[in-house]
C-alpha cells in the first residue's frame, strides 16, 4: 500500500507539454507539466479561467509530485459517475501531468475502468449488487459495486494489458464482516496467496495480497471449496494493481448513474477503510450530472450532500488535498423538434410500445436533426418542402429553427455554482467543466464536431472530449504550480 501520511510543494522538471519514454532505471523521471492542450487555435483557452485554487489547497499534492520516486508515487483517488467510470478522463489527466512517468493500473473492478493497463472479468455465476439497485443489500465495497458467489467454479480473471518486466503487486478486496468462502490468487503456475474462511474481523474490508511475477499477464481469483457449492459466499470488490517503479497512481472509483447522495446513504466502513489505507495526496470528486434530471431538485440539500461527502472522505485521510470538478454541460430542447408528422406520432408513444421499425425510423435522421436540420428540407416542384407541419416559407423555417436551439438545463448552472462555492469554502480546488466546454449549449456543438467531443445523447462526452477537459485541468494545475514556485 501507499506510504503512511484528504484535504489539507514544489514542481521539478521542465514546465512544458511533451511526450516521453519510460526510463528503464530506478531513478525518478523528472515531472513534465503541460502548457498546451490538443486543440485548434479557435479552441484555445486559458486554463486559469476555469481552475480555481485557494491558497495552500494543493500543497500536499504538489509536494508529492515534486518528490515522487519509484515505489513512492503520488496518489490520486478519483470519485464520480459515468463521466469518470470509463477512466478516460482520469487517465488523460495523469498522462498530461506526467507523460514520462511509470504509472500503476490502480484500482480495477469488473469491466471498468478502461485504458488503465488491467482489466477484471468475472467467469461463472456471480450476483452483482450495485448501490443504485434499491433492493440491493450492502456492503458495497470501496465504491458502490460488489460481486458475490458460492460456486466453486466461479472465478475473477485479472488481465494485465502490457506484460511487464517488473513484478506487480496485486491487492484484492472482499467483505470481511461475515464468514466467507476460502479462495486463492493463482497464476497458471503458482498460488500467490490464500485466504481461509476466517470468522468476521474488526476490519470490514478484507485484504489479500500477492506478487505477480515478471512477464506474467494473468491472475485468477478462485474459490477453494471441496464441494461445488461452498458453505459461505465470497463477496468480492476489486483489485489494486501496483507497479513497484510507479511514480504516479490514480484509482478510478466511479459508478455510472450515481449521484453524490448514493455514497452518503449506502456506503459502509469499508469505503473509508480503503481511503485510509491508500492515504491519497489528492481526492477529486466529479458528480452532479445525474442530479440534473431530478424534478424536485433541492439546492440546499445538494449543497449539504456535497459538503458531507468532502467531510466523509476527510475523516479517513485528513491530510489529503481535495478537488471538486464541476458538472459538464447538459442541454435540452423540445423533444419533437424537427420531427415530421409520422415521426411525431412515434415519438409520442412510450418507448416500450414502439416497434423495431418505428424506433429505427425515429433514429434514422437523429444526427441531422441535431446538427444540420437544413438537410431535412426537400426541394420539390420548384419549392422547399419542410419536414414540420405549418412551415411554409424560409422565414417560418428560420423562426422555427431558433425555437429549437439547444440550451443548457437551468439546473446545470445552479449545481455548478454550488460546487464552486463548496469547493472554495472547504479549501478544495475547483475546475469549471461547464465553462471550459464553452458554456450554454456547448455539448450540442461538441456532438456535431468531427471528430465529435460529445455523444449524441448530449449527456456524455467522447474519449476526445474527456481528454480535452483533462488536459485543460492539468494545464491549470501546472500554472498554479508555477505560481507557487
Amino acid at each position: 500500500m501507499k506510504r503512511p501520511g484528504l484535504f489539507g510543494g514544489c514542481i521539478c522538471g521542465a514546465l512544458c507539454f511533451s511526450g516521453g519514454t519510460v526510463s528503464a532505471e530506478d531513478a525518478p523521471v523528472a515531472l513534465v507539466l503541460p502548457d498546451a492542450v490538443d486543440e485548434t487555435p479557435q479552441q484555445a483557452r486559458d486554463p486559469l479561467e476555469f481552475f480555481s485554487l485557494p491558497d495552500g489547497a494543493f500543497d500536499r499534492f504538489f509536494a508529492a509530485l515534486d518528490r515522487a520516486t519509484p515505489g513512492d508515487p503520488a496518489v490520486i483517488l478519483h470519485y464520480g459517475d459515468s463521466h469518470s467510470a470509463s477512466g478516460w478522463f482520469g487517465t488523460a489527466m495523469v498522462e498530461a501531468l506526467a507523460p514520462a512517468w511509470v504509472r500503476s493500473p490502480g484500482y480495477i473492478s469488473v469491466t471498468y475502468p478502461l485504458d488503465l493497463g488491467a482489466t477484471l472479468k468475472k467467469q461463472g455465476k456471480w450476483t452483482v449488487d450495485n448501490w443504485l439497485y434499491t433492493k440491493a443489500v450492502g456492503p458495497f465495497g470501496p465504491f458502490g459495486v460488489a460481486y458475490s458467489t458460492d460456486q466453486r467454479d466461479a472465478k475473477m480473471l485479472l488481465e494485465v494489458s502490457h506484460v511487464s518486466d517488473d513484478p506487480l503487486s496485486v491487492t484484492c478486496f472482499y467483505d470481511n464482516t461475515t464468514p466467507h468462502a476460502p479462495f486463492a490468487m493463482r497464476t497458471k503456475r503458482f498460488t500467490l496467496a490464500h485466504s481461509e474462511m476466517d470468522p468476521p474481523a474488526e476490519q470490514a474490508l478484507g485484504v489479500i495480497q500477492g506478487i505477480l511475477p515478471p512477464r506474467t499477464s494473468e491472475l485468477q481469483i478462485e474459490l477453494d471449496c471441496k464441494r461445488k457449492q461452498c458453505s459461505a459466499p465470497l463477496r468480492f470488490y476489486g483489485c489494486l494493481v501496483q507497479n513497484p517503479r510507479a511514480q504516479i497512481e490514480i484509482d478510478i472509483l466511479a459508478v455510472g448513474g450515481t449521484t453524490i447522495q448514493n455514497p452518503l446513504r449506502r456506503s459502509g466502513p469499508e469505503q473509508l477503510e480503503y481511503v485510509a489505507q491508500r492515504k491519497p495526496d489528492l481526492v477529486s470528486l466529479w458528480f452532479g450530472t445525474n442530479n440534473t434530471g431530478e424534478p424536485d431538485f433541492d439546492p440546499e440539500k445538494y449543497r449539504a450532500s456535497q459538503i458531507a461527502m468532502v467531510e466523509r472522505l476527510r475523516s479517513a485521510s485528513p491530510e489529503s488535498d481535495c478537488l471538486i470538478i464541476g458538472l459538464p454541460d447538459r442541454s435540452k430542447r423540445d423533444e419533437l423538434c424537427f420531427l415530421n408528422h409520422e415521426e411525431r406520432k412515434i415519438a409520442e408513444k412510450p418507448k416500450k410500445q414502439r416497434s423495431k421499425r418505428e424506433s429505427s425510423l425515429l433514429g434514422a435522421h437523429r444526427q441531422m436533426r441535431m446538427c444540420n436540420p437544413d438537410g431535412l428540407v426537400q426541394f420539390k416542384g420548384r419549392k422547399n418542402v419542410y419536414p414540420v407541419d405549418g412551415i411554409k416559407t424560409p422565414l417560418d423555417w428560420e423562426v422555427y429553427k431558433s425555437s429549437c436551439e439547444w440550451h443548457t438545463m437551468p439546473v446545470v448552472h445552479e449545481i455548478a455554482r454550488i460546487q464552486r462555492e463548496v469547493a472554495l469554502s472547504q479549501g478544495c480546488g475547483f475546475f469549471d467543466a461547464y465553462s471550459a466546454m464553452g458554456g450554454d449549449g456547448a455539448i450540442a456543438a461538441w456532438a456535431c464536431e468531427t471528430p465529435a467531443r460529445a455523444r449524441g445523447d448530449l449527456v456524455h462526452l467522447s474519449k476526445e472530449g474527456y481528454r480535452y477537459l483533462a488536459q485543460l485541468l492539468a494545464m491549470g494545475m501546472a500554472e498554479k504550480a508555477r505560481e507557487r514556485k
